[in-house]
């Protein structure tokens, strides 16, 4: 209802009325990325719902350049470590609309590799969001590959150091058989196949 996207419906049996479901930061902006994707391809896409998409992903966007897990009335919870993942798809789905700039996506990927060994930790982990910073190892490759992507937006002279970073943090993951996996619950297939798509924007 508020223009975003979420990846999960919330419910409560005992209500009688159907609950609101908030907008998540970083499924908005995959959502808006496919879109933007779509039209750059030629496709038909409504305008209207990229415009409201992207309004609503930049408001949850706070004062600190850090975007909030959801989209909720009053004050968001000051998750800045778990910003630090989802910051460079943000950015970049923003940048991509002429909503953000160059500046922007640059301190999302330097704050996203100065935080990702935290991210790393949880790799492997079924059980999440327990650590002190709630994070959660589910969403690991798809931050790797999301910022690669981001880094492959950046000017080839910048691209360099952070290339070599995200790829050291990629690649401390696989397997002996080559094969990525952050989830059990999710598998491997998931895994390698993100880690692919992070590979192929680090070439």
């Amino acid at each position: 209802e508020d223009g975003g996207w979420s990846y999960y419906l919330p419910a409560d049996l005992e209500d009688e009325h159907e609950s609101p479901t908030p907008s998540i930061s970083f499924t908005t902006a995959c959502v808006v990325l496919a879109l933007e994707r779509a039209h750059d391809a030629g496709f038909t896409v409504d305008e209207e719902r990229l415009r409201q998409g992207l309004e609503r992903l930049a408001a949850m966007r706070n004062a600190e350049g850090h975007f909030e897990y959801m989209s909720l009335p009053g004050e968001g919870r000051k998750d800045t470590i778990g910003a630090s993942g989802r910051g460079p798809a943000c950015n970049l789905a923003l940048l991509r609309a002429e909503r953000a700039g160059l500046a922007d996506l640059r301190r999302a990927l330097a704050y996203f590799v100065e935080h990702r060994a935290l991210l790393d930790h949880e790799r492997g982990k079924a059980l999440m969001h327990c650590g002190p910073e709630g994070l959660g190892s589910h969403y690991v490759l798809f931050d790797y590959a999301t910022a690669a992507e981001a880094i492959s937006m950046l000017p080839e002279s910048e691209r360099g150091v952070l290339r070599e970073r995200v790829l050291q943090g990629l690649l401390g993951g696989r397997s002996i058989e080559g094969s990525f996996c952050d989830n059990p619950l999710i598998g491997w297939d998931c895994g390698t196949g993100l880690a692919l798509l992070a590979l192929n924007h680090l070439r």
